[in-house]
């Protein structure tokens, strides 16, 4: 995903809407990728993945799984583990 850049501007690739796991793991995966690498907070990750995708993390429980995950990786981001340059 990192590399994967057209017109200088980030991509964000999801599956196909049609396979309910796929949807959730996926927005899990992005919104953990947007809190690692342009340090966003969990809750604006995940409504940014919401707002190009409405379905994603739309399964019971999936959102608040993910704001208890990408807090726990926000957490650890700030001793600085995941502080790299963006290409």
């Amino acid at each position: 995903m990192i590399s994967a850049r057209t017109g200088g501007g980030p991509v964000l690739r999801t599956l196909p809407l049609g396979r309910m796991k796929c949807r959730d793991r996926t927005g899990l995966l992005l919104s953990w990728h947007l809190v690692v690498t342009e340090g966003l907070d969990p809750q604006a990750a995940v409504a940014r993945i919401k707002e190009i995708r409405p379905k994603a993390l739309s399964a019971d429980g999936w959102t608040e799984m993910a704001y208890r995950i990408l807090s726990r990786t926000s957490e650890a981001g700030k001793s600085g583990w995941n502080r790299r340059p963006i290409r």
